[in-house]
């Protein structure tokens, strides 16, 4: 009887062990998979924007067209957007701004197929300098892209000072000491 129970004991034993062993070896799994994931740079659905000082990185579906940029600030200016369109054939673009006002573009043309492109403008918006033969529609293009863009950053990182002023609380937000 005792070695009928004691044989049960073993098996049991047995069964234990290889369910530990089996146990500790899916955690190793799961624990590199984890760690494998954890260094991707990118970022996570639910936050598709990431600041880095000065910097605003964005993707968005900015006028029907797929997108990522980085927007760069002095202080509260912002100065330039940087773009990288995901289209058929993946075009890119610098817009640089005074203020609110687009003063520079230099890239791929937004409804034509020519790419190079490169214009200047004054303070009053007129064109200073065109380096193609850029019709006034493409212009037209490149200025509304330039503003939505930019609406589009402003209206981020506005929200971004927003929450974060609101998670330092009221006494923090307006400057009084605790």
């Amino acid at each position: 009887m005792f070695s009928t129970c004691r044989k049960q004991q073993t098996a049991t034993s047995s069964m234990i062990d290889s369910a530990r062993r089996i146990s500790s070896l899916v955690g190793l799994i799961v624990l590199a998979a984890i760690g494998g994931c954890s260094r991707q740079p990118t970022p996570a659905p639910e936050e598709p924007w990431i600041s880095e000082g000065q910097v605003l990185r964005a993707e968005s579906q900015a006028g029907g067209i797929d997108t990522s940029y980085a927007a760069y600030f002095d202080e509260d200016q912002l100065t330039r957007i940087i773009e990288k369109r995901r289209t058929p054939r993946a075009s890119q673009a610098e817009y640089k701004f005074t203020g609110a006002r687009l003063i520079a573009y230099r890239g791929d043309a937004i409804t034509a197929e020519q790419s190079d492109v490169d214009l200047s403008f004054d303070m009053k918006g007129a064109v200073t300098h065109v380096s193609k033969n850029v019709d006034a529609q493409e212009i037209a293009a490149i200025r509304n892209r330039a503003q939505l863009l930019r609406s589009l950053a402003l209206a981020r990182r506005s929200t971004m000072q927003h929450s974060e002023s609101a998670a330092r609380g009221p006494a923090s937000a307006s400057g009084a000491n605790p």
